[in-house]
């Protein structure tokens, strides 16, 4: 059974905290009818300055439209975007590579 996206979204989010502590502000965006603009990446932080986002998905979720058009247009902004796909220490470790290249 592959595993829930809220379980993957926790694994990520406790990654960036063990590794940036104090320098890391991080908030998961809510999700539901009322409270959240559409195609919002899941995660939102700041890491010592740089503004990132990433969306996360299990091993075999894919993005929507919405959800690619927003990452490129954080991207385009000159901000760090990123998908995560499953509990992925590489594609982790090209963030904390990017931030330390950039910082």
């Amino acid at each position: 059974m592959a595993e829930k996206e809220a379980i993957i979204q926790k694994w990520v989010k406790d990654q960036i905290e063990k590794k940036y502590g104090t320098d890391v502000y991080l908030f998961k965006v809510p999700q539901g009818p009322y409270n959240s603009r559409r195609g919002i990446p899941d995660l939102v932080m700041g890491i010592k300055g740089l503004f990132v986002a990433i969306e996360v998905k299990t091993d075999k979720g894919t993005l929507t439209k919405l959800q690619s058009h927003e990452l490129f247009k954080i991207s385009k902004a000159g901000c760090i975007s990123l998908t995560i796909y499953g509990k992925s220490q590489p594609m982790l470790d090209v963030l904390f590579d990017t931030v330390e290249g950039l910082t």
